[in-house]
């Protein structure tokens, strides 16, 4: 008969706490919509800091791609392409914001004159490619730490001064880097 009590009492004890986190539950569901409202006005105020922070990394892109984009397009006159325009499209989209910001970055070339500049990737041959992709390791060489370096086709269609040309920028960026370059001409060979 005791041992009846004592299963009765543990059995009372059980359900009383089973009702108390009930109770709790039920407490916390109620406070869910304050809760939630807290909870977005906390991000919205973090997402507004966030979009400050991204409009000033937004401006600073802008400078350093016109920088950029104007010794590209320097290069590629000294590497065959003298009428080449090369262009750093940065775009604010603050509906398409990410972890890089509110930016979208475009490369854009113009290799012969009377065109439009355009997606590089979508106009440029593969020599042009691998040219201006010569010009901009050049330029970046200072900043960067890539160890290996493959450029092919870095001298279809030039000839003569450009080939020498290019071979002496190899050659910088051999200083720093392990160059692997595909070629036909001796010039520009970075030996």
């Amino acid at each position: 008969s005791t041992h009846c009590i004592s299963s009765a009492a543990s059995d009372v004890y059980k359900r009383q706490e089973y009702t108390t986190t009930l109770s709790e539950r039920l407490a916390s569901m109620s406070n869910y919509d304050a809760a939630l409202a807290e909870l977005e006005k906390a991000a919205e105020v973090e997402f507004q800091v966030f979009l400050e922070q991204a409009r000033k990394l937004s401006v600073e892109r802008n400078l350093a791609a016109k920088q950029l984009s104007k010794k590209i397009t320097q290069s590629m006159h000294l590497l065959g392409m003298p009428e080449g325009l090369f262009q750093i499209a940065v775009t604010q989209c603050e509906a398409t914001a990410n972890i890089h910001g509110i930016d979208s970055v475009e490369f854009q070339v113009n290799t012969n004159p009377g065109q439009t500049l355009m997606n590089m990737a979508k106009v440029a041959s593969g020599g042009e490619l691998s040219r201006i992709s010569l010009a901009i390791q050049v330029i970046t060489a200072q900043r960067d730490d890539t160890p290996t370096l493959v450029f092919d086709e870095v001298d279809v269609g030039i000839s003569g001064g450009t080939a020498e040309i290019v071979g002496k920028l190899l050659r910088e960026l051999g200083q720093t880097a392990q160059i692997l370059c595909i070629t036909c001409l001796l010039y520009t060979s970075p030996s």
